[in-house]
């Protein structure tokens, strides 16, 4: 045995290319989104980085492969009604139907690999777009799944016969509490959010082959121990299916079995992971584990200690959740190793039923904990300029573990909590709320908020999914004022559960001028609509030599009414009534208005048909540019007296110059 291993080893000796440094480009690439992007950065790393002729060689291909994954997958949709189950998830499952793959919704007791009939309705898949929040459509347009499937009826036509599949049914099969678990540590399917941050990297398995390792090692050969590691991997992906961690825990597993170098072994998993899954270049799943290994590799600190990495795993927490669970982060090592531990004794109830108790009860002891180390939290949305001090900071930190170094990162983490004060831009944030109506206006230097509508949802919780972490990465913790144009549950319907979440000083529901650090003056007072939609609060206020009029659900007779009363009114930035529906936004009111941008909050293919064809063709004729929330997501205009722009949560960004 030990003679084969030998043979099979394969010692990658090519010194003239840096597979490391190849690899980290690679991904670099994937992750620039538009062609130039990718040629400005391959022409920088030439220009600035001396090369051979090989790792030149090899960069090229890197970029030419880049280029290729970039398009995507493309196919043309066909009503099929037979599916395949490739993967099942909390609350959905994803199926392929030979050409392409489909979120299915409303289908339970299937497992892996199942055939079966689907009848039901086909939509494209869209969610909310607020800026710097989890966009889902984004998530799985990546996977290259971009259609749901609502299932109205379904029938099996064959079980799947592979190994993952037997076990899936049989973790179905076992009593709730254990059935959760199990499918958390072995499918990755996670019914709570209390473990993500270790689950969703698969560091718990890693953690168990790592240790493994060790042991093995004590009794043969590095080689050797790695071997039956990656044998190990595969098996395991065999099990119970190759998740994206395990994926790329195999890759690397294989890549260290392959080659000597630890550079190379880190470079060739890297390159292959990609090249295969190029989604997972910024997702945590990749992101992590491999920012923690080449953290340990470039570092030249000799005193490295057990909180060593700390800073990293702030660092992107705060990147990709927007929050650091400080006791969960200070717990990493000791948390994943308990996981890794949990794993090997869940393992055991397929052989031992009976230990299904003493399990639940260590389960739950741990996820407690998790719990209660998750309550101290540090909440803050990086900046660009924040981001590249820590980025400077942990350079300095992997040369020379220092107190310096901590006091510098102290420095950055309180910088965090008072950025906001010296923000100078005042800001108006349409958010994208689905169908209805939430607009947020900061005032510079964090001097106050006001709020205009809160809408409210039958479906979800639209200020604690929504508004709430908006808020959260604004460090808005007071409201000042909240103004509800009209009593319609998509304006109003959200505000009681706005005030359990934050604090609101006033609510104002009656037409009348808000005088604060910002004048907002109510319009029509003295007009009595004939419904409640034309009796809205029409709000305009001015800020920077911009002007901006929101209309509520106001219509045609308030906008004559308003022409009426107000001769020559700037206004700059108008916000549509009625989600810009044919009842208002006239030809006469657009002509006499003359806004420079017409702002609309609509749902994405909402059962009302908002915006109206008619009023967009009207927009059209009167040449006035317009953003919609159900196309562009939020949208955020920030200006200053010397500076004013408009950018959107799908990235369009406007300079607005003075007229």
């Amino acid at each position: 045995m030990t003679n084969f291993l030998q043979k099979s080893k394969i010692i990658f000796h090519c010194k003239q290319v840096d597979i490391l440094f190849a690899a980290i480009v690679f991904v670099l690439l994937i992750l620039c989104i538009h062609l130039w992007q990718k040629l400005l950065l391959f022409t920088g790393l030439l220009w600035f980085r001396k090369n051979s002729h090989e790792t030149v060689a090899v960069l090229v291909l890197l970029l030419f492969c880049s280029i290729l994954l970039s398009f995507g997958k493309v196919y043309v949709f066909s009503n099929s009604s037979i599916f395949r189950v490739t993967d099942i998830k909390n609350g959905y499952i994803i199926a392929d139907n030979g050409e392409y793959d489909v979120i299915v919704y409303g289908i339970e007791n299937v497992s892996f690999d199942d055939v079966i009939y689907i009848k039901g309705d086909y939509e494209q898949i869209h969610s909310v777009r607020n800026m710097n929040q989890f966009c889902f459509d984004d998530y799985m347009a990546r996977r290259g799944v971009c259609i749901s499937l609502n299932a109205k009826d379904y029938y099996v036509f064959s079980k799947g016969c592979s190994i993952r599949s037997i076990l899936y049914r049989y973790v179905m099969s076992m009593p709730s509490e254990t059935r959760n678990l199990c499918l958390s540590l072995y499918f990755g399917i996670q019914r709570e959010e209390g473990t993500y941050f270790i689950q969703s990297s698969g560091l718990h398995v890693s953690a168990l082959a790592y240790a493994l390792k060790k042991r093995l090692m004590r009794r043969g050969s590095e080689h050797q121990a790695q071997f039956f590691i990656t044998v190990f991997s595969i098996f395991f992906g065999i099990c119970f299916g190759f998740s994206d961690s395990l994926f790329r825990i195999s890759c690397f597993h294989i890549c260290s079995f392959l080659f000597e170098k630890k550079n190379v072994r880190l470079g060739a998993s890297m390159v292959i992971v990609i090249l295969l899954r190029p989604y997972l270049a910024g997702e945590m799943t990749f992101v992590l584990p491999v920012c923690i290994r080449l953290f340990y590799y470039f570092s030249s600190a000799t005193n490295r200690g057990r909180f060593f990495s700390l800073p990293m795993l702030a660092f992107l927490q705060l990147c990709y959740f927007h929050e650091i669970a400080w006791i969960q982060t200070l717990f990493f090592q000791p948390l994943r190793k308990f996981y890794a531990v949990l794993f090997v004794f869940s393992i055991f109830l397929f052989v031992f039923p009976g230990w299904n108790e003493a399990l639940l009860t260590v389960a739950q002891i741990l996820e407690m904990s998790v719990e209660w180390m998750q309550k101290i939290t540090f909440h803050y949305a990086p900046s660009l300029l924040w981001t590249a001090c820590w980025l400077f900071f942990l350079s300095m930190w992997m040369r020379s573990l220092s107190i310096r170094c901590s006091c510098l990162f102290a420095f950055a983490l309180l910088f965090a909590r008072v950025e906001p004060y010296f923000d100078p831009f005042f800001e108006v944030m349409i958010m994208d709320v689905g169908q209805g109506d939430c607009a947020l206006i900061s005032l510079p230097h964090h001097q106050g908020t006001i709020m205009i509508d809160v809408a409210g949802s039958l479906y979800k919780d639209i200020p604690k999914d929504i508004i709430l972490p908006v808020l959260k990465d604004k460090q808005i913790q007071t409201i000042d004022l909240v103004v509800i144009t009209h009593d319609d549950f998509d304006h109003s319907g959200g505000l009681e559960s706005l005030e359990q979440w934050v604090r609101v000083k006033k609510v104002l529901t009656m037409k009348k001028d808000y005088n604060g650090k910002l004048n907002l003056y109510a319009l029509l007072q003295d007009y009595k609509g004939i419904d409640k939609n034309e009796n809205s609060i029409v709000s305009w206020f001015g800020r920077d030599n911009l002007s901006y009029l929101f209309m509520g659900d106001c219509g045609n007779e308030g906008e004559k009414q308003l022409l009426q009363d107000y001769d020559d009114l700037p206004c700059d930035f108008l916000k549509l009534g009625h989600h810009g529906s044919n009842s208002g936004s006239s030809m006469e009111f657009l002509h006499q208005m003359r806004p420079r941008y017409a702002l609309i909050s609509a749902g994405f293919d909402n059962r009302y048909g908002h915006p109206a064809k008619e009023v967009l063709l009207r927009l059209q004729q009167e040449r006035i540019p317009y953003f919609c929330t159900a196309e562009d997501g939020a949208i955020v205009i920030r200006s200053v007296s010397v500076f004013k722009y408009l950018r959107t949560a799908q990235n369009d960004f406007v300079i607005i110059n003075d007229r």
